[in-house]
């Protein structure tokens, strides 16, 4: 009884694992299409998102930087 705990318990963490990583690689793709249509302000939002899931890269986090310092309007730049 208890193996079968257990291996419920891993393979549940493990599906939860894939689907935050999914998700969080759709947020910066989604976020690098906005930067490249000038929307910084809801790219900075985008990556935002994906780095409290505990997600990206220095080049990630480079573009997120660009966003902040291209967008006019945006009080979150302060908090990046």
């Amino acid at each position: 009884m208890i193996n079968k705990v257990v291996y419920v318990f891993f393979l549940v963490s493990c599906f939860s694992t894939v689907v935050f990583a999914e998700e969080a690689d759709q947020l910066l793709t989604e976020a690098s299409n906005k930067l490249s249509t000038s929307d910084y302000q809801d790219a900075l939002e985008l990556y935002q998102q994906a780095f409290l899931m505990g997600d990206g890269n220095a080049f990630d986090f480079y573009r997120a930087a660009c966003a902040a310092s291209l967008c006019e309007n945006c009080i979150e730049r302060e908090q990046l």
